[in-house]
C-alpha cells in the first residue's frame, strides 16, 4: 500500500491516506498538493483523511499548523479523519481548530465517516465515488 492523495468524488471529496512515518517536510509537500486540488474543486470540498496507516507523526503543533495552510482555504468543507490511535485522534481534532476550521470529525471506522458526510452534504453525487480508493 502506498500514500494516496486523490479525488474520492471528483471535485468534491479528496481522499488522503498517508502511510508510515510523517515528517514536517512530507506534510508541507502534501499541503501544496491539497491547495492545488482545493483550487480545482467545486466548493465546498471535503477531505477524508484515512490516518489508519500512519506510524509516526510530528507533535509540534506550531510546526504542524504552519505546514497545513490548506486548512484555511476558502473552499474547504468537512474534514473527516479516520483513526483509532489516540495521538492521531488528538492531532486530527486539534489542527483544524488552530486553523479556525470548525467542521471536523474524527471517527474510528470509515463507514461512520462516510455516513456522517452523507448526512452533512446531501448535494454530493455518491454514484461517482471511487470506492476502490477507500479500504474498509
Amino acid at each position: 500500500m502506498k500514500t494516496l492523495l486523490d479525488w474520492y468524488i471528483p471535485n468534491r471529496i479528496i481522499i488522503y491516506r498517508p502511510i508510515g512515518k510523517q515528517t514536517i517536510q512530507i506534510i508541507q509537500e502534501r499541503n501544496e498538493q491539497f491547495l492545488k486540488l482545493l483550487d480545482e474543486g467545486t466548493a465546498v470540498v471535503h477531505i477524508l483523511l484515512d490516518a489508519r496507516y500512519i506510524t509516526k507523526v510530528p507533535t509540534n503543533l506550531l510546526k504542524l499548523s504552519n505546514a497545513t495552510g490548506f486548512l484555511k482555504h476558502p473552499a474547504i468543507g468537512w474534514i473527516i479523519a479516520i483513526s483509532s490511535d489516540p495521538l492521531i485522534k488528538f492531532l486530527a481534532g486539534m489542527l483544524p481548530q488552530i486553523g479556525s476550521l470548525k467542521r471536523n470529525r474524527v471517527m474510528s471506522e470509515p463507514a461512520n465517516g462516510l455516513a456522517f458526510l452523507k448526512e452533512q452534504d446531501p448535494s454530493l453525487d455518491w454514484s461517482t465515488a471511487n470506492d476502490n480508493l477507500f479500504t474498509f
